[in-house]
């Protein structure tokens, strides 16, 4: 039964998860697009949607020759093809100003935080313990700290396991106990050795 539990419900943060993947399964769940564009206004991205938007890649001139030189192939080629027809597009509004940008020319800061928005969605709505490495990666400090308050104030079951290198985390007492917090630091044969006492040193200095 233990087995089975941690099977089902420790995850381990995939970041190869795409912007396209998550917006492609909103897409077919209003209760997740709802959820990622109020975080996303929260956060003050100024977004107010996303769409999934095909583009005709295809031609009926490459098509036909698609069929005639690989017949057996043909469906899984054309297949490919619509997968990467489709972009995702952004809708901004800023002041009385409303624009569309292409999710390839949102910043990494973004594309980042959308992924774990929708990370802190199954964390909000199932039982699981997230393993998520580097979560500063990519992050401005202070969505850093959005993000991590949305879940602490959730008063969920789930767990946030997570490794970073900011040390201006820190310092944020409202946010973290000391004695969630572990230390690594590598000896002269490059092993990690793991510590607490020392944060509550620092913490305390």
């Amino acid at each position: 039964e233990l087995h089975s539990w941690i099977s089902n419900n420790v995850k381990i943060s995939q970041r190869s998860t795409s912007m396209l993947d998550i917006a492609e399964e909103a897409s077919n769940d209003p209760k997740l697009k709802a959820f990622l564009l109020n975080i996303l206004a929260v956060a003050d991205f100024n977004i107010i949607d996303f769409r999934i938007v095909q583009q005709n890649l295809m031609s009926p001139d490459l098509e036909k020759r698609i069929h005639e030189e690989y017949p057996e192939d043909a469906a899984n080629i054309l297949k490919e093809f619509s997968k990467k027809s489709k972009t995702l597009i952004f809708t901004h509004k800023k002041g009385d100003s409303v624009f569309d940008i292409d999710y390839s020319l949102e910043s990494s800061g973004t594309s980042e935080y959308f992924r774990l928005c929708r990370m802190l969605y199954n964390l909000l709505n199932e039982d699981l313990v997230i393993i998520e490495d580097e979560i500063e990666d990519s992050l401005h400090y202070d969505l850093l700290i959005h993000f991590l308050e949305t879940f602490l104030q959730s008063n969920v079951k789930s767990q946030l396991i997570f490794t970073t290198h900011s040390q201006m985390i820190l310092n944020e007492d409202w946010l973290i106990r000391r004695d969630m917090i572990w230390m690594t630091e590598k000896d002269r044969d490059n092993t990690d050795q793991i510590i607490k006492d020392m944060v509550i040193e620092i913490c305390n200095k």
